[in-house]
């Protein structure tokens, strides 16, 4: 069982996660920590706790090669049967991994769990709760109804900090990850048309979500130029279309399924479209009338 552990400049929280993950009622893990170039005490306590437990493995990167290429290496790194991606500023119930692995091991057709989330401001302030039961319960329904689900609005993109079947998430991270707005939306989209996805209801994992936006978090980096872009609605729509298409683990007449869905999410998306472009042609149009006064 394999946990990675993706972190740049985590000092304030990473005590917390730490002692969290490594207190896990099953004990037979890996902690595989990537420090993306951390320039605060990330490395100093990081180290702190692998001279304490032998199950940390601890990497640091030279220079900051971005979240995305930073999840992939964690993952790269695993060698257990399953594997989860833990944030640095996340928590989970002590029982979290023992539960979601037992699930898995007692359905094979299944290729990712994960339980209800409660999602709080990274100032500890309630957000809302995400119950993966009733109409929300993916247990049993099939791989278009799933990704129906996806496409119109429900958060089972968290579903990318559950617990997964190594061998399929590492053939799902063998391409590259979508390089545009929402890119993990994207990637459990493919993922639910290529395994069945398995929902505990109880609620054991909190998500913390960032006041700040994607664009001024990453402003240095591809992901934050990529919020900040005048057409990343339109990226978005363009790169969902072509990587479920050009999936090679997700069969032809599943993806020919799907054609009805993606209409639908094209139409729901224009008028985001429409609004990101408006201000660009606006731009266009003021440089036309530049030029023509001369």
């Amino acid at each position: 069982m394999s946990i990675g552990l993706p972190t740049r400049n985590g000092a304030r929280s990473i005590r917390h996660i730490l002692d969290s993950l490594l207190s896990q009622t099953y004990p037979h893990l890996e902690l595989i920590i990537s420090d993306n170039a951390s320039t605060d005490d990330t490395e100093k306590i990081c180290q702190e706790y692998a001279k304490k437990d032998p199950r940390i493995k601890y990497l640091r990167q030279k220079e900051n090669v971005g979240i995305s290429d930073n999840f992939r290496f964690v993952l790269d790194q695993a060698t257990g049967k399953y594997f989860m991606w833990a944030a640095d500023d996340d928590k989970w119930e002590f029982n979290y991994v023992e539960v979601l692995k037992s699930v898995l091991e007692r359905n094979p057709t299944h290729g990712v769990t994960m339980s209800s989330i409660v999602r709080i401001y990274d100032n500890d302030v309630f957000f809302d709760k995400i119950l993966l039961t009733g109409r929300n319960d993916l247990t049993h329904l099939g791989y278009i109804a799933v990704f129906n689900k996806l496409l119109q609005g429900v958060k089972i993109h968290l579903f990318i900090y559950g617990l997964f079947r190594t061998t399929l998430i590492k053939k799902l991270m063998s391409r590259p990850f979508p390089t545009c707005i929402a890119g993990d939306r994207i990637l459990i989209s493919e993922l639910a048309l290529m395994t069945h996805f398995y929902s505990v209801k109880d609620i054991l994992f909190t998500k913390t979500i960032a006041k700040k936006s994607i664009a001024v978090r990453y402003s240095d980096e591809k992901l934050g130029k990529e919020w900040r872009s005048p057409a990343k609605n339109l990226r978005f729509v363009i790169t969902m279309i072509n990587r479920l298409f050009t999936s090679p683990f997700i069969p032809l007449q599943r993806k020919l399924y799907t054609v009805p869905s993606l209409i639908f999410f094209i139409f729901i998306h224009i008028p985001h479209i429409i609004r990101d472009l408006i201000p660009f042609k606006r731009n266009i149009i003021s440089f036309y009338r530049k030029l023509t006064v001369f």
